[in-house]
């Protein structure tokens, strides 16, 4: 045989194709959980940015500013479905959590892609709203404050943003 002849034999490169079939086999479900867990971090982000927006605009317009769970088909607020469907913020002139006609969408969220679920416990389950001193108000007289939890989760992975009676949100472990 020739000294420069070089190369693999049909062994070698079946041994070499088996260890990378199962190198990748244990691998894979470490992966998944990587990207779980980092769509997980992102959708808490952006809902704890959403919450922060409609806190300080509230704040600065000195008027009801809500955020709403957005209907998938229009520039509108839903009771249907959960938030990782997308989200309105807006400037709550009648307090009815509802884009009325002459109301200012100040964002929008198109929402989450996969299988990630996006839920609000009873008091935050269609909108969160802000008055003018950026507590969090509900639309109902006679409840006037509104905290509660609204739950992240995808393949097994799980977040909580707790909203505080005095509307500071922020994001937790969720209880067991």
């Amino acid at each position: 045989m020739d000294a420069e002849m070089r190369g693999f034999t049909l062994v070698e490169l079946m041994l070499t194709v088996s260890l990378l079939a199962i190198g990748l086999t244990v691998a894979a479900p470490s992966f998944e959980a990587i990207i779980n867990r980092n769509q997980l971090t992102s959708a808490s982000n952006e809902l704890l940015h959403d919450l922060l927006l409609t806190r300080s605009e509230a704040l600065k317009r000195e008027t009801r500013v809500t955020v709403c769970k957005k209907n998938a088909d229009s520039t509108d607020c839903t009771t249907s479905g959960d938030w990782a469907q997308g989200r309105l913020v807006f400037v709550d002139d009648d307090a009815d959590a509802r884009v009325d006609s002459g109301e200012r969408i100040l964002a929008v969220n198109e929402g989450a892609s996969g299988n990630l679920v996006i839920a609000g416990d009873q008091d935050v389950a269609d909108y969160i709203s802000y008055d003018s001193s950026g507590r969090s108000r509900l639309i109902d007289a006679g409840h006037p404050q509104q905290s509660g939890t609204v739950a992240l989760s995808i393949g097994g992975e799980k977040r909580c943003l707790v909203v505080s009676s005095s509307g500071r949100p922020r994001i937790n472990k969720c209880p067991e």
